[in-house]
C-alpha cells in the first residue's frame, strides 16, 4: 500500500475565470446604463459682410484688440466701469445690445460687459465678431 504524499513544491495558481466573468458583467452593466445624448445641430446666423447692418435700434458695443470699449463708435475711458454704469442708467430695459468683438480681444471684457448688461435688466444681448482679415499673397511672403 502506497501512501500519497503531497508535493512539497506546491505552485501558486490564480484562476482568472471569475475575474473575467466579473469584468464582462460590469461591461454589460455599463453599456446598458449608459445614457446617450442626441446632439442637435444648431445653425447660427452668420455675418454676410463686415459692414452688415445689424439693427438700427440696437446699441452697439465694440471691443477692440487691446480691450478698449466703444459705445456706438464713442470710446469709453480707460476706467470704463463707472461711465458704463452711468450710461446704462438712462437706457430702457427693453433695449437691445450687440457686443462686437475683435478676434484677439480679451474674453473677460466681453463677459464682464454681458454681466453688467444682465444686472441692469437688459435681456436682449447678441454677440458678433470682426473676422480676421486674410493676408494677401504679397503680405504672406509669396
Amino acid at each position: 500500500m502506497r501512501l500519497s504524499r503531497k508535493n512539497n513544491r506546491e505552485t501558486f495558481a490564480l484562476d482568472l475565470t471569475t475575474c473575467s466573468d466579473i469584468i464582462f458583467t460590469l461591461l454589460i452593466f455599463y453599456i446598458l446604463t449608459q445614457s446617450f445624448v442626441v446632439q442637435v445641430p444648431v445653425d447660427l446666423p452668420r455675418l454676410e459682410s463686415e459692414v452688415q447692418n445689424i439693427s438700427s435700434t440696437a446699441q452697439r458695443l465694440e471691443i477692440d484688440e487691446a480691450g478698449v470699449i466703444s459705445w456706438n463708435n464713442q470710446p469709453l475711458p480707460a476706467e470704463w466701469k463707472p461711465a458704463f454704469t452711468e450710461k446704462l442708467a438712462g437706457i430702457a430695459s427693453d433695449s437691445s445690445f450687440v457686443i462686437i468683438t475683435h478676434h484677439k480681444a480679451p474674453a473677460g471684457v466681453a463677459i464682464e460687459l454681458l454681466d453688467r448688461l444682465r444686472l441692469a435688466g437688459i435681456g436682449s444681448v447678441a454677440f458678433g465678431g470682426i473676422p480676421e482679415k486674410k493676408a494677401s499673397g504679397k503680405e504672406a511672403g509669396q
